[in-house]
């Protein structure tokens, strides 16, 4: 006796009772259970998302930034200062600097937080947009390792963008010759690598946003191209910045103790 009342009151409904309420708020039909995916709970309603969907996409990027970011909010906590009230020079030190998240990114060791560290993986390996990005990044690091592999083998010295950020420089080519070279008969000042095709458009905007400012700061240099480029790219030659397809086998390296041996011989 008193046992229905019980059930209700426990939420369990006979299938009579279910059929007369109708389906209940977040409840699924049988026939949708089988097409949804991806689940997401807003205001205690359930609404299906598919994998394909842009609401599904935004979701998931959102947890990968909140992921990422969590790294900074847990150093901060542990060295007791706010991000926001950290000097400038801290900041910089700070693993909210974008080259640090971008290694961590790239190797999710290097992320102190063990837990931390495995979600932001999960998220990486999940993640399409991330994943990509990685492994051009991963790409783009190859590469420019070749350049400095190239470079040592020909006895040509040089400074990394590490290096040079530590110097102070703001705008940093991914090496600077300590010694200019010549190739084709032009003066080579430092060497960009880029792991991609060369077109118009791209070109275009690593002239603005890097090349030219390089330009600036060291003088003429070099741009490799490793998946080839387009001929019109040559066209800045005779202003200092030279286009390759691979590292230049006609290059010229000066000899430091040479010049200085004809100016004292001048003298």
């Amino acid at each position: 006796m008193g046992t229905p009342d019980v059930q209700l009151m426990l939420g369990h409904t006979s299938d009579t009772a279910e059929k007369q309420a109708g389906p209940s708020i977040g409840s699924v039909a049988p026939s949708e259970a089988g097409d949804m995916r991806e689940m997401q709970f807003t205001n205690d309603l359930t609404v299906p998302l598919s994998r394909n969907s842009s609401l599904a996409k935004d979701s998931r990027e959102a947890q990968a930034n909140n992921s990422v970011m969590k790294t900074t909010t847990r150093t901060c906590a542990a060295s007791g200062k706010s991000g926001a009230g950290l000097p400038l020079s801290e900041k910089k030190k700070n693993t909210s600097s974008k080259s640090l998240i971008n290694k961590m990114l790239r190797d999710t060791s290097l992320i102190p937080d063990k837990i931390l560290s495995f979600e932001v993986h999960l998220s990486v390996v999940t993640l399409s947009d991330v994943l990509v990005y990685t492994a051009h990044s991963s790409i783009g690091h190859e590469y420019e390792e070749l350049l400095k592999r190239k470079l040592r083998e020909r006895g040509v010295g040089y400074q990394t963008e590490e290096e040079l950020r530590a110097l102070g420089c703001d705008k940093t080519p991914d090496t600077r010759l300590d010694v200019p070279i010549g190739v084709g008969g032009r003066v080579v000042n430092w060497i960009e690598s880029k792991a991609s095709f060369g077109d118009r458009e791209n070109h275009r905007s690593y002239l603005n946003d890097q090349l030219w400012s390089y330009w600036n700061r060291f003088g003429p240099g070099l741009v490799i191209y490793w998946f080839g480029y387009i001929d019109e790219l040559n066209y800045l030659e005779d202003k200092g910045i030279l286009v390759r397809d691979c590292f230049p086998d006609d290059i010229v390296t000066m000899d430091p103790l040479a010049v200085k041996t004809s100016g004292l011989k001048h003298l």
